[in-house]
């Protein structure tokens, strides 16, 4: 039992499951996901790409608004030369400088979803961005052959929220952060720690940016 209510969808059917125990469940047939050359779209959200493989617009349908504020899954490329200790410190000087890697070797529509092929210096990265039936999650999945040498890759994703403090996973629950630098202490804070989500909102609507591991972000 999940303390969380959760969809799972089946065979092509969608199944809602209620928090915290046992109970008599409604099934509905949901939309397959559309792939078209440009567009993903499974009735729930949609998602369009331009020719450089960047996503344009997140629609969130059910909602009627747009998620993005600016283009979505853009890979940047910063240097990483920190004034002392190489091996794992960040300075906040690493920001003014990046390269946006926005020329692509290839955007196709595969069966899954759409495949982005891109490559810079020695390294090249290969991404399949798709949708699931019935769900308002859109997954990127990120393959890196890594050859680069003081440098850190991020990826931006600027959303249409009018947020003043971001929430973050931790071990026990989450933590608030504020997306300002109102203070010295806020300013010191231009890299963040997570778990596996952040998750930005105003009254009414909110966006969450997930992953599998355990990375840096920063929130402006």
């Amino acid at each position: 039992t999940s303390p969380y209510a959760r969809k799972e969808v089946v065979d092509g059917v969608l199944t809602a499951v209620p928090a915290s125990g046992a109970a008599e469940v409604e099934a509905q047939v949901v939309d397959p996901v559309k792939v078209t050359d440009r567009v993903l779209d499974n009735g729930i959200v949609r998602v369009t790409f331009d020719d450089n493989g960047l996503m344009t617009s997140v629609r969130d349908l059910v909602a009627d608004r747009e998620v993005l504020a600016g283009p979505g899954n853009l890979l940047q490329l910063h240097s990483d030369l920190p004034n002392f200790w190489d091996a794992w410190d960040i300075d906040a000087h690493y920001r003014r400088r990046h390269v946006d890697l926005v020329d692509v070797d290839a955007i196709t529509a595969v069966d899954q979803g759409i495949r982005i092929e891109r490559s810079f210096g020695s390294s090249r990265i290969t991404q399949l961005v798709s949708l699931r039936p019935g769900s308002a999650r859109v997954d990127v999945r990120t393959k890196i052959d890594w050859h680069e040498e003081e440098k850190i890759l991020k990826a931006a994703f600027p959303l249409d929220v009018h947020a003043e403090r971001s929430a973050a996973e931790i071990q026990f629950g989450h933590v608030y952060r504020p997306t300002h630098t109102n203070t010295s202490w806020d300013a010191a804070r231009f890299e963040i720690y997570a778990h596996r989500w952040m998750h930005v909102a105003e009254t009414g609507y909110g966006v969450a940016v997930l992953n599998d591991s355990t990375y840096g972000h920063d929130v402006t």
